[in-house]
């Protein structure tokens, strides 16, 4: 049982606030003091309830809520307005608001289990712990959730002891009726916004006979509410940690942190120089180690300060009288302030931090795996450091033009069991005011603040553009860092000027600041410790092939316009050549993407072109498709896998971590596009990117027309996929139609069976699936023979045919399947002699359409070449309507009658 004679409990009875009410001589107050008592000693026994039920909670029992009625006393004062009846009401509210936090105050474990708020909490996952210590962190989530809710219940509940079978906290039943409903919501509005506190409660309530008192009596909820909220969150005093039980508890995390913090304060008293002020002062020097302790210090005493102002604000309205003295505490506004009064030994507690209220939760869900994908995590960290490094040398090369060595090392460090990686740069460097507003500040891009304009005046107007847009590149080391350290300085300011600033904890804590001083050659190093064991990477989706850091990293800064360097165990070498520089070698860059490096690299990366974009920017280096099967490889390379670079850059660096792998590649080399998503793990191909490439494209397929024509199948694949890639689909097909027309290629075979086999070719050639070489398909069953034996001898024997074919049967599919090859044969008959029978030709090949995805356009083009021979007119194309072509032959013939043009070919020859 409780010590109900404690030292808190004696020091209540000395306060102002309850010789006021409770304390009072008077003959009214006496039932209202005897009823508390009673109370006080009931709750006592729930509260017990608590520690063994939570022991890593900081103490709650009767020691707590007696500490409230010497806190309430310091913020209210000696004069502050409050009649008996709302001292016994507040008493009571003391002793329930937190009296539900055990399993036996809300039913037991398994009710508590069975609420919402538990299996919120159960939802997410035990991760690495065993179940039964899951179970347990879920029971204290959801109690603390709920306990304030079940305070307002609490005083109808009955409960038993081994002494009393059955008891309420409040034993008359006059009171528990009257009074019960009031208590509840007070109780309850604890955990209530300071809105809620004034929509849901009132300012006056006028009580039943019974306790109204001699004089006026009324109850005031919102201030009473007010009182509690203040009195509980000031009452961070070792009166909550005692020592003694603190060195017994095996504690660690946020509950280590929670006692060494209040372990470490003093009670809460009025300040001596200012008494509108509060004071809470240290007991002993929070150390280094005790940071994290401190700080948590400082939120308790800013959360205590915004509720003695939040609550004056509510009060005010009400009336001014209400109003507590005192209006705050000392050093609530700064850490650098309340470092006076909370001290600290070895180290100085700054006021910048991160500037989201859960930013642990905001960078899981935004700017974790939910962004990235679950892969790779290490590499997108790795990739937004390096393009903050290279942001801020691109910064300083604009301001300062005597500079021209900007480089990015980044060091592997083995340090016993632990890995460490670095991120240095010689670049722009970071201010206090830099570190304090944006890079702790998620979201807020630093290049584009008021603060980048002041600090680094010209720096726009000189050219810069930042590849880091998103303001979230420092916060994604955080996604694979146990502790991260920044060490940094202005570029312009000395050595002795730099700042450390340390996250041991990651972002569950504000970080520690600290002097530093640097070599002269770095303005920026991140360290981060890893978490998991995260190297090597496995890039090849069709083998187990890895790639250690050293070899991924030319891959991720593929056309980074930064020299990039890589030390590990104390080994420098440089692994990146600066894309623009006079010094880069293609033929080593290269080799660098191959895996492995082809043997004759040297001819391959010669033939490699430069593409440059309307507005002189280069956006990537590529090697012509013709050059793509002169590639060669050793026998030995060629059974382990060869990876054939297809690099897709954002701002120079890659965007997707999967590479692809084998000869089922669009093009070999680097692109370097925009970004369409703030994960940049898909390259967009932008406006200007795509006016070069698709010139580049065309040139290529000019140059290599006649060697596509000839079925060169691989170079006609090559081609395919990269005008798809280019988006040139249509585009090609058109200028072939063109040139079809210019040159009259297949003339001398119009209407004959070749010609119009000449013409798909020369249309369709690197757009189609094995252009060249044409297969057919008729009645969903697929076939492995070319249409040209058809083309080359179609008055072969029937049977014969068909058999090789392989359409030889008796079910019914099949014979539709003959008569469809029957009918091609039949309309084969050639030559056509005047219109009708060339339009009737056509919608017969047009219903069995054996062309492929280009069979309107070729069989188009060769009724036009042949309408020009007989007639000297062509249909004009664009103008019909493709979906009247399939109706009755002689409806089509009537159709298509009026775009007959004898200034089509003219028009079409020059229509470029």
């Amino acid at each position: 049982m409780a010590n109900l004679d404690s030292p808190q409990w004696k020091r209540a009875q000395q306060t102002s606030l309850w010789k006021r009410t409770l304390g009072s001589d008077d003959e009214d107050v006496k039932p209202l003091r005897e009823s508390f008592l009673d109370a006080r000693e009931n709750a006592a026994f729930l509260l017990d309830k608590i520690r063994p039920d939570f022991p890593n909670l900081t103490i709650h029992d009767i020691t707590h809520v007696d500490s409230l009625w010497t806190v309430a006393d310091a913020i209210i004062g000696e004069n502050y307005p409050i009649n008996p009846l709302e001292g016994y009401v507040l008493g009571i509210v003391f002793l329930i608001h937190d009296a539900a936090m055990s399993y036996d105050a809300v039913g037991g474990k398994e009710k508590l289990r069975n609420t919402i708020e538990w299996k919120d909490a159960y939802a997410d996952g035990p991760g690495d712990q065993s179940e039964e210590v899951f179970e347990k962190e879920c029971d204290f989530i959801a109690i603390r959730a709920i306990h304030a809710r079940e305070a307002k219940e609490i005083m109808g509940r009955t409960f038993s002891s081994n002494d009393i079978p059955s008891f309420h906290i409040v034993k008359k039943a006059s009171y528990r009726q009257s009074l019960g409903e009031i208590i509840g919501r007070i109780a309850a509005s604890h955990h209530w916004s300071i809105d809620e506190i004034e929509s849901k409660l009132d300012i006056q309530i006028t009580p039943s006979v019974e306790v109204s008192g001699p004089g006026n009596w009324d109850i005031n909820e919102q201030k009473l509410a007010c009182i509690l909220r203040c009195a509980d969150a000031g009452h961070i005093d070792d009166g909550r940690a005692p020592y003694y039980i603190f060195r017994s508890l095996n504690l660690n995390g946020v509950s280590l942190n929670h006692w060494k913090s209040q372990s470490r304060l003093g009670v809460v008293r009025p300040y001596i120089k200012d008494a509108t002020k509060l004071l809470i002062t240290s007991t002993s020097s929070f150390k280094k180690e005790d940071f994290a302790a401190w700080n948590v210090a400082y939120e308790a005493v800013k959360l205590f300060d915004e509720e003695i102002k939040k609550s004056n604000n509510l009060l005010k309205s009400i009336d001014e009288k209400l109003v507590f003295p005192r209006t705050g505490v000392m050093g609530a506004s700064s850490k650098e302030e309340l470092a006076e009064y909370i001290k600290t030994e070895g180290w100085k507690p700054c006021s910048f931090g991160v500037h989201t209220s859960n930013i642990k939760m905001l960078i899981e869900n935004l700017g974790g795996s939910k962004l990235y994908g679950e892969d790779n995590m290490l590499l997108v960290a790795m990739r937004e450091l390096i393009q903050n490094a290279r942001d801020a040398i691109h910064a300083r090369q604009k301001l300062d033009e005597s500079f021209d060595n900007g480089k990015i090392t980044i060091r592997l460090k083995e340090e016993g069991a632990e890995r460490f990686l670095e991120v240095e740069d010689n670049g722009i460097g970071m201010s206090m005011d830099c570190i304090k507003y944006n890079l702790l500040d998620f979201g807020n891009s630093y290049w584009k603040s008021s603060l980048s304009k002041y600090e680094n005046p010209g720096l726009r107007s000189k050219g810069f553009t930042s590849i880091g847009k998103f303001g979230i590149g420092f916060y994604s080391v955080f996604m694979v860092a146990k502790s991260v350290d920044v060490r940094t300085k202005r570029y312009d300011t000395g050595n002795k000027e730099a700042m450390k600033v340390e996250f041991p904890m990651g972002l569950t804590l504000s970080p520690i600041i600290s002097k530093d001083e640097m070599n002269p050659s770095a303005s920026t190093i991140i360290r981060f410790g890893l978490k998991d064991a995260q190297l090597p990477f496995n890039q090849n989706r069709f083998s187990n092939k890895t790639l250690s850091l050293e070899e991924m990293l030319p891959r991720l800064v593929a056309s980074l316009d930064t020299d990039v360097f890589f030390e590990r165990q104390e080994k420098l070498h440089k692994i990146h050549t600066n894309i623009y520089s006079k010094d880069f070698d293609k033929e080593k860059w290269l080799g660098d993407l191959f895996m492995p490096c082809p043997v004759n690299i040297k001819e391959i990366a010669s033939k490699t072109e430069v593409l440059i974009d309307e507005n002189g920017e280069q956006r990537g280096i590529i090697l012509p498709p013709e050059f793509y099967n002169r590639i060669k490889f050793t026998k030995e390379a060629l059974l382990s896998g060869v990876y054939y670079p297809c690099i897709q850059t954002i701002g120079g660096l890659l965007s997707m971590f999967n590479l692809n792998y084998g000869y089922d590649v669009p093009y070999i080399g680097y692109l370097n596009g925009k970004e369409n998503s703030i994960s940049r793990n898909k390259m967009n191909i932008d406006n200007s990117l795509l006016k070069c490439l698709q010139a580049w494209m065309k040139e290529k397929y000019l140059s290599n027309y006649d060697e596509l024509i000839k079925s060169n199948k691989y170079l006609a694949y090559v081609f395919e996929r990269l005008i798809d890639f280019c988006r040139l689909n249509d585009t090609i097909i058109d200028d072939n139609i063109r040139r079809i027309y210019a040159e009259k290629r297949p003339m001398n075979e119009v209407g004959t069976m070749k010609g119009l086999m000449n013409i798909h070719l020369s249309l369709s050639v690197g757009i189609v699936p094995h252009a060249g070489e044409l297969k057919f398909s008729c009645g969903g069953t697929p076939n492995k023979n070319s249409l040209c034996p058809l083309f080359d001898s179609h008055m072969r024997v029937k049977n014969q045919f068909l058999k090789e074919l392989g359409f030889i049967g008796t079910s019914e599919q099949k014979r539709k399947d003959i008569n469809k090859l029957q009918a091609i044969i039949a309309i084969s008959n050639l030559p056509a002699t005047n219109y009708k029978e060339i339009i009737r030709k056509y919608c017969g090949y047009l219903n069995i359409r054996p062309f492929n995805d280009c069979n309107k356009r070729a069989l188009g083009t060769w009724v036009n070449l042949m309408l020009d021979r007989l007639f000297g007119k062509m249909i004009d194309w664009r103008n019909v309507n493709e979906r009247l072509l399939y109706r009755d032959p002689i409806k089509v013939i009537s159709y298509l009658e009026p775009f007959l043009s004898s200034t089509y070919l003219e028009e079409m020859i020059n229509n470029r």
